[in-house]
């Protein structure tokens, strides 16, 4: 899986840094993509945020998040 996988949490999800194309300071102050892989076939975005305005997002609400996702069954 591309990106780091997110310690913590109760379901597959993992974490991509995307650079921010508009200013020059690299990936590090770019953007974060947490995806949640449901199956092979399946990947559900749970949120994409700038490093600039949020540090970080605590599991926990990861966690919440997918859990309120209307996700349909196999």
């Amino acid at each position: 899986m591309p990106g780091d996988k997110i310690p913590g949490a109760d379901f597959p999800v993992y974490k991509v840094r995307i650079q921010n194309s508009d200013i020059d300071k690299g990936k590090s102050a770019g953007y974060r993509a947490v995806y949640y892989v449901r199956t092979a076939t399946r990947i559900f975005l749970v949120t994409l945020y700038s490093k600039t305005e949020q540090s970080d997002i605590r599991v926990e609400v990861i966690n919440r998040i997918i859990r309120e996702l209307v996700l349909p069954s196999e």
